[in-house]
């Protein structure tokens, strides 16, 4: 998860914190279990599929960017 907002991004510690006692309790075994291809798609909405509850208490977080975009946001931050 992102945020333009630099103060309130995970740290790498934080993240893996919030996948293993977040996201994975929450996510079902099927989809843990999903054969996934070698390369990542350039254009994915994460957050399909995901409870409602769960999307509603971490929307602040979510920003759906192009890879041009995400590139040109993080020139703006140096």
């Amino acid at each position: 998860m992102s945020t333009r907002d630099v103060p309130k991004r995970f740290t790498a510690q934080q993240a893996l914190g919030f996948l293993e006692d977040v996201v994975i309790p929450r996510t079902p075994t099927a989809q843990l279990d999903v054969e996934v291809e070698d390369r990542p798609p350039v254009s994915q909405n994460w957050w399909v599929g995901l409870d409602a509850t769960f999307i509603k208490e971490w929307a602040a977080y979510r920003h759906l960017l192009s890879w041009s975009q995400a590139a040109r946001s993080c020139a703006k931050d140096r």
